[in-house]
């Protein structure tokens, strides 16, 4: 095999498990795009992850923008809570 540059296409022609199901975003990587083959027609049946795709579901909490005493509740437990409201109000675990 020649060395893999940015921009080749690399071809798993079976992964069994190890494949969209068992991948994550660890450091933040895209997943690639899934092709399937049959019958020598290609499919794109997954396409490839961006970075809206990556960040689509983090919360931003604005705590810098708000004084020190309203960053971080200390809990009736000692801890620190960074929680938002909704959930210290109706987790239990954190009363």
């Amino acid at each position: 095999m020649t060395e893999i540059n940015e921009g080749d296409i690399l071809a798993f022609y079976n992964a069994g498990a190890y494949c969209y199901t068992m991948s994550s975003n660890y450091n933040s990587r895209y997943r690639p795009a899934e092709v399937l083959i049959h019958e020598g027609v290609d499919y794109l049946i997954r396409k490839r992850e961006t970075l809206d795709d990556i960040v689509k579901n983090q919360v931003d909490l604005d705590i810098f923008d708000k004084p020190l005493a309203l960053q971080a509740p200390i809990l009736p437990n000692g801890i620190e809570s960074h929680a938002p409201a909704s959930i210290k109000e109706n987790d239990k675990i954190l009363r």
